[in-house]
């Protein structure tokens, strides 16, 4: 197979359920041990884009910076849907 970002997933393998990560690529048999997928390039799950996996970023589905939704971004927006709902300006 030729050369390719991989797309990793999250998968368990052996009797003790060791974590590995796996390329869903179709044809790829390339893995991973879950200690060493920090700092691997990707395909994000939910726009498709290439990315570096951080540690806040390892999910069973690993998605970007941009398809993750943080706790203060998502705050803002309801606040602001609050405004909305209130009709207060600002």
């Amino acid at each position: 197979m030729k050369e390719h970002t991989h797309k990793y997933v999250r998968a368990r393998i052996g009797k003790n359920k060791y974590i590995i990560y796996r390329c869903a690529v179709p044809g790829c048999t390339h893995f991973i041990g879950s200690e060493f997928i920090a700092g691997r390039k990707s395909i994000c799950w939910r726009c498709g884009k290439e990315f570096f996996i951080t540690e806040d970023l390892i999910r069973k589905k690993p998605h970007c910076n941009e398809c993750t939704r943080r706790k203060d971004k998502l705050g803002e927006l309801t606040d602001r849907f609050i405004k909305v709902l209130t009709g207060e300006q600002g």
